[in-house]
C-alpha cells in the first residue's frame, strides 16, 4: 500500500491537547484507527464517543468525518488537522 501521509496533528475540543502521528499512513487506513491513535496518544477517557472533525487549510471550515472511512475516502492532505470531541446526544 503506498503512504499518502507523513503526519496528521489531532487537537481535542479544547485546543490544549495536541498530538501530531508521524509516521506512513496509507490510504487505506481507517479514520477510526487515527482517532483511538490519538485519545491513547492524549489520554482522554476511553469510554466516550468521540466524533472527529477536520480542516485542511487555514480558514477552511471544519467538517465531520465519518470514522469508518478511509484516508483516501476522506481525502485527508498533508498537513491536515483533525480535532475530536465528545459526541452529544440528547436523552
Amino acid at each position: 500500500m503506498e503512504a499518502v501521509l507523513s503526519r496528521v496533528t489531532v487537537a481535542d475540543w479544547t485546543k490544549q491537547k495536541r498530538v501530531v502521528l508521524n509516521g506512513d499512513i496509507n490510504s487505506e487506513t481507517r479514520i477510526g484507527e487515527i482517532v483511538n491513535k490519538a485519545i491513547h496518544a492524549l489520554k482522554l477517557p476511553s469510554n466516550v464517543t468521540y466524533g472527529v472533525f477536520v480542516s485542511q487549510s487555514e480558514g477552511e471550515s471544519k467538517y465531520k468525518l465519518n470514522k469508518s472511512d478511509t484516508v483516501a475516502e476522506a481525502e485527508l492532505e498533508e498537513g491536515a488537522e483533525l480535532m475530536i470531541a465528545p459526541e452529544v446526544s440528547a436523552g
